[in-house]
């Protein structure tokens, strides 16, 4: 399997399904928006810490392992984790999810450079952890233009 760098930290396939990946890697470059990579990136440089959205390949082994996370990224139509339409299955979102820090650790450092990520087109985040513990942050449109990040709950 060919792994892409599209960041600093950060591969292409960590941002898909590892059936979508394998079947469609050449293109998968086209489903996902550079903000939501950007944000990821943004995260990572901040916290100074591994920072994850899926899991399906295994980093530290170099080799394909058991599903973990596989779906903090672009969600294909098929896909049944999450709110159906969401921002998910435009390639407008990512999870983010560390195994050493918490969800309230991500989400301070989210408020606190709360501009930084406006300014890569980050306009949503979830207000409260989902089952995972993840961050989720999305770039999705509001007919308004906010001075602050836009803060929801699905649960």
């Amino acid at each position: 399997m060919v792994r892409v760098k599209i960041s600093k930290n950060f591969y292409l396939d960590e941002f898909f399904s590892k059936e979508l990946y394998l079947s469609e890697t050449n293109r998968c470059v086209n489903y996902i928006d550079s903000r939501v990579v950007a944000a990821a990136q943004l995260m990572r440089d901040i916290v100074r810490e591994p920072i994850f959205v899926n899991t399906w390949y295994d980093v530290n082994q170099g080799s394909l392992s058991n599903c973990r996370v596989e779906f903090g990224g672009f969600r294909p139509l098929s896909c049944k984790v999450g709110v159906v339409g969401g921002q998910h299955y435009w390639g407008r979102a990512v999870d983010l999810w560390s195994p050493i820090l918490s969800y309230n650790f991500l989400r301070d450092s989210l408020l606190e450079h709360e501009q930084d990520f406006m300014n890569l087109g980050i306009t949503s985040y979830e207000s409260a952890p989902g089952t995972h513990c993840s961050l989720h942050l999305d770039c999705r449109a509001y007919l308004n233009q906010y001075d602050k990040l836009i803060a929801f709950s699905i649960i």
